[in-house]
């Protein structure tokens, strides 16, 4: 089976006063205003994130024990963190994918509104028992992938993540900025559709 990881899907979320245009922004964002994909090189400017570079390695290593989600990180940051990329439009819609070694196939799909991450999507190789140091879900509900998944979102730590209901095995991870659980439900990272949203890579 194809995995989920490779699909257009606009990032829209519901925010009619918060964006991402600010390092210091912690909700997520509207979609950018113009192509992430053809965005100029002024990002190599920008001054790296310590907590970025945290984020980003738990991410591939699966070490949630000080995760706080993604706040303030740029395409500076993930470029420093996942190495070159390459335009991409996929299951965020356009941005950037990184081919990662350790990361799974698919690679990690980040997500811009202009130089600034919205969010970042990955097929982890590590297991559901990594997410423990999170704690309970704030949400837990049904998998844009159909009944053979559920989705975990622990939205005050920015993370969602969809797990198979018959061995816990990990199908996706999305990661964004610790935000309202009201203010997840009604963005589009809660409503993936993953299963619906599958193209070869």
């Amino acid at each position: 089976m194809t995995h989920p990881f490779m699909r257009t899907l606009t990032l829209t979320c519901s925010l009619a006063t918060a964006a991402c245009c600010h390092p210091a922004t912690t909700t997520l964002a509207p979609p950018p205003a113009k192509d992430p994909t053809s965005m100029p090189e002024s990002w190599r400017t920008l001054p790296p994130v310590p907590a970025c570079a945290t984020a980003f390695a738990a991410l591939r290593t699966g070490d949630f024990s000080a995760w706080n989600g993604l706040t303030g990180c740029t395409r500076r940051d993930a470029e420093d963190a996942f190495g070159p990329s390459e335009a991409f439009t996929g299951l965020l819609g356009p941005g950037r994918r990184h081919v990662v070694e350790g990361v799974g196939p698919m690679g990690v799909h980040v997500a811009y509104n202009g130089d600034h991450v919205v969010a970042v999507a990955l097929a982890p190789t590590w297991t559901a028992d990594r997410l423990a140091p999170l704690g309970p879900p704030d949400d837990e509900s049904p998998s844009g992938d159909g009944i053979e998944h559920r989705q975990l979102t622990w939205a005050e730590r920015g993370l969602i993540a969809h797990i198979s209901q018959l061995d816990t095995a990990l199908w996706i991870v999305v990661a964004f900025a610790p935000s309202p659980l009201d203010v997840v439900r009604t963005s589009s990272l809660f409503h993936l559709g993953i299963h619906e949203r599958r193209i070869e890579p």
